[in-house]
């Protein structure tokens, strides 16, 4: 094990050792001796040959930690960029549909880089904790939404990389319906909506239950997440202040609905 006092350490392979009562010893190693490395775990594959071509091979692993926040484990980079973005809707004063999307919660070296809203249009840059995006869509349509997530060393240098997309149909009401390969055919009601107090949320034309319910500020912050087993429930939002919410419902076949509450 080698600790990093940074986000990276040089590691040399001085302590594998090869005897041979044949001579001289050739070792190569399958990854590069004496370079930084981040932090994470390794596997080394050390091969020798000897004057008479004689062979053989080991494998070790060593692990980087201690790094200063940024580059530990591809692992749990992979878990927080699949945990999926949210996307909102809206007319603008021009009449054309505007869909925010909002990155889930990364860590500070965690960015989205590159994002391919699926008419045409592509949008690159470093978008990290807080941010969001906004694309307008001329004409309703069915898009593959595809959003590039990196993680940075401290010194800029590309650690992870993972890439996530979602077909979705923007409805001419300015709607989103989403799923992991169709569009979707549940419907989520909000009755009374607006709202000044309690709300009944349901699934209309749908076997499916809800397994989870989240209520976010317009702005894309997570306000409430409830995890549950049930075909509709009724949020109280008489202690909220007034204002547009976003609910997004996780069903139990894993499709995702998001829809518009207002609060009066």
């Amino acid at each position: 094990m080698v600790t990093a006092e940074i986000d990276s350490v040089v590691v040399t392979f001085d302590n594998v050792q090869f005897f041979d009562n044949c001579g001289d010893l050739n070792v190569s190693y399958s990854l590069i001796d004496s370079v930084q490395y981040s932090c994470g775990v390794y596997e080394v594959v050390a091969s020798v040959t000897d004057q008479f071509d004689n062979t053989n091979s080991c494998a070790f692993t060593f692990e980087v930690e201690g790094c200063d926040g940024c580059c530990r484990s591809e692992e749990l980079f992979i878990q927080t960029a699949a945990d999926d973005f949210l996307l909102v809707s809206q007319f603008d004063l021009a009449g054309n549909c505007m869909v925010r999307l909002t990155p889930p919660t990364l860590d500070e070296c965690q960015f989205i880089t590159e994002l391919d809203w699926g008419d045409g249009t592509f949008s690159q840059g470093m978008w990290g904790e807080g941010a969001f995006l906004d694309h307008l869509y001329g004409s309703p349509g069915i898009f593959e939404l595809c959003v590039v997530y990196d993680e940075l060393s401290q010194n800029s240098i590309g650690c992870y990389n993972f890439s996530l997309c979602q077909e979705y149909e923007v409805t001419s009401d300015c709607d989103l319906r989403r799923s992991s390969n169709t569009v979707l055919q549940s419907t989520l009601e909000i009755m009374p909506n607006p709202t000044n107090g309690v709300s009944n949320i349901r699934l209309a034309n749908s076997e499916q239950r809800i397994k989870e319910l989240s209520l976010y500020s317009y702005d894309g912050s997570l306000i409430e997440s409830l995890l549950m087993d049930t075909d509709q429930y009724l949020m109280d939002l008489s202690t909220r202040v007034s204002g547009i919410y976003i609910l997004k419902v996780t069903l139990s076949d894993g499709q995702i609905l998001t829809s518009k509450i207002v609060k009066i």
